[in-house]
């Protein structure tokens, strides 16, 4: 894990799928039963914060909704986890989160199988695209990227397209795996880590070539939600205010929920089995 999962009265309830190494916000949902499954990173996380998107679905739809967002993931975390596409085909319905494409290993670059922000390693391409860099220096997707665009921008066009192009690949290739009725949610903020627009490196296009595969798409900006006293509504230690001011703050997760439940109802109603029990559990608490 990356964060502490008791601090200041927060208890993020962790739990675990077997055969996976991930271990997921909870509470846990009983998976014999019918469920939401909810995929992403650090939004739908929702660190800091009481009740994250997910939670606030199962309340406002009755249904149950588990939590299988990883803080920082990319497409990789999934599908390099064949026991975690096992749980989330087991859901009647799948909410993806459009995640940004920096955290994927490609022609340049290659990422943590799990923890999909880590650098390992540049490519032989990427050292020949910039002979000057010490890669060495690098433990984030993120300080990476933005040390090539500073460097280079011509040459940092050339990993962001190839990025992009990747993204769609494997957002393709995770979509098709799941199996499951999809839909997908951008959280859109245009202030994000370092300036940048997040989510990072995405545009509308790259979002609408999935188009055909999926129930449907939902953009929810939380732009505004980001203003300086956003704090006073989080759960943080001291250690962990520079994280914090890089998070979603209860109100937003309230917006993004707000505007997800009106897609997601008629699909509910269409997709979501009628709930029949079961005896064998599933999950596991941490």
């Amino acid at each position: 894990m990356t964060f502490h999962l008791i601090r200041h009265d927060l208890d993020y309830m962790p739990w675990e799928y077997h055969g996976s190494q991930q271990v997921f916000r909870g509470p846990s949902v009983d998976h014999r039963r019918p469920f939401v499954a909810v995929l992403g990173g650090s939004e739908m996380v929702g660190r800091h914060v009481r009740q994250p998107v997910p939670d606030l679905l199962a309340g406002a739809l009755g249904v149950q909704v588990a939590n299988v967002a990883l803080h920082n993931a990319g497409p990789d975390a999934y599908l390099r986890d064949p026991a975690l596409m096992d749980l989330v085909a087991r859901a009647d319905l799948v909410v993806l989160q459009v995640m940004g494409a920096a955290n994927l290993s490609n022609r340049y670059y290659v990422v943590h199988p799990r923890r999909n922000d880590r650098f390992v390693r540049p490519t032989h391409d990427l050292r020949r695209l910039y002979p000057q860099v010490d890669f060495t220096d690098f433990a984030f997707t993120r300080h990476l990227l933005q040390v090539l665009r500073t460097r280079s921008p011509k040459g940092f066009q050339y990993v962001a397209r190839e990025l992009r192009r990747n993204w769609i690949a494997r957002m393709t290739e995770l979509v098709e795996a799941i199996g499951r009725p999809v839909f997908l949610v951008t959280v859109a903020n245009r202030r994000g880590l370092s300036g940048e627009a997040e989510p990072l490196l995405i545009d509308e296009e790259m979002v609408d070539n999935l188009s055909p595969l999926v129930e449907g798409h939902e953009q929810c900006e939380v732009t505004s939600f980001l203003d300086e006293n956003r704090l006073e509504e989080m759960i943080f230690s001291d250690e962990e205010i520079a994280a914090a001011q890089n998070l979603l703050p209860p109100l937003a997760h309230e917006e993004v929920a707000k505007r997800l439940v009106v897609r997601l109802r008629p699909l509910v109603a269409r997709y979501v089995r009628q709930d029949v029990g079961g005896d064998l559990p599933i999950a596991r608490n941490g």
